[in-house]
């Protein structure tokens, strides 16, 4: 869930919070394998910053695109 995202970009303060059930470990596990193979992440972080630029404003694009 984001607060503080505006329909023409972030506003002073965003908060962003995240809720997991106990034991839901899968975002470690996904920085490990990115940790362990560097060509991949290489791939996923110009993923990331491509669609950061192409959807700028439009936060709800992004997170489908992610």
């Amino acid at each position: 869930m984001h607060k503080g995202y505006t329909e023409t970009g972030f506003a002073e303060k965003v908060y962003n919070l995240q809720l997991r059930r106990s034991g839901d470990n899968a975002e470690l596990y996904f920085r490990d394998y990115l940790l362990a193979h560097l060509q991949i992440a290489k791939i996923y972080e110009k993923l990331k910053r491509d669609l950061a630029k192409k959807y700028e404003q439009d936060r709800d694009a992004y997170t489908e695109q992610d």
